[in-house]
């Protein structure tokens, strides 16, 4: 049950494998040369993305985690986006991101203590092009993001009050690009 989505990506049917069954849409490539599961992997590529809406997801409410694997070609030296939450209210940039810029980790949220998104430094991206493991993990009491690479924790908490965001846009997700395309390289 606390599992509330949860998608492969690796047999070009993005299904989702939770016991929810989100329906998605998008058609990335896929990639059937470097998988880290399975057959192939999706791939966000020429602003293609893939996202999930569903109602109920209630990200806010409670502790949650997001994590998954990435992987960036030629490494990991370039602006690259890897996944948004968007619906921060009345902010029209308004969203969490996960990203990678120009050699290190990002992630864009809403800090409650300046009343904006920042920019959060994460660490110093990967400087290889193999596959590596990212998680985000938040905790409602303290309303504070903890980020995880390859299962060490990078830095402290970081502040990103999800209960700030629209909860009716909180039911998307989209992954590899922003949710008009933007920032798909």
């Amino acid at each position: 049950d606390d599992t509330i989505l949860l998608v492969h990506f690796e047999d070009n049917s993005y299904a989702d494998s939770s016991i929810y069954g989100c329906a998605g849409s998008g058609s990335p490539t896929y990639d059937s040369d470097n998988p880290k599961f399975g057959s192939g992997c999706a791939r966000a590529y020429d602003g293609i993305l893939y996202n999930f809406t569903r109602a109920g997801w209630k990200l806010g409410d409670t502790d949650f985690t997001i994590d998954f694997w990435a992987r960036v070609p030629g490494g990991w030296n370039i602006s690259s986006s890897m996944g948004f939450i968007w619906g921060l209210t009345g902010n029209w940039g308004g969203y969490f991101e996960s990203r990678s810029s120009y050699g290190n980790l990002y992630f864009y949220g809403y800090n409650k203590y300046n009343n904006q998104t920042t920019d959060y430094y994460l660490c110093a991206a990967p400087t290889d092009s193999n596959w590596h493991h990212l998680a985000y993990v938040w905790h409602k009491d303290t309303t504070y993001m903890q980020f995880f690479l390859d299962g060490k924790c990078m830095n402290a908490f970081f502040p990103c009050d999800f209960n700030h965001y629209e909860s009716n846009l909180l039911d998307r997700m989209y992954f590899g690009a922003h949710y008009e395309g933007y920032y798909t390289r």
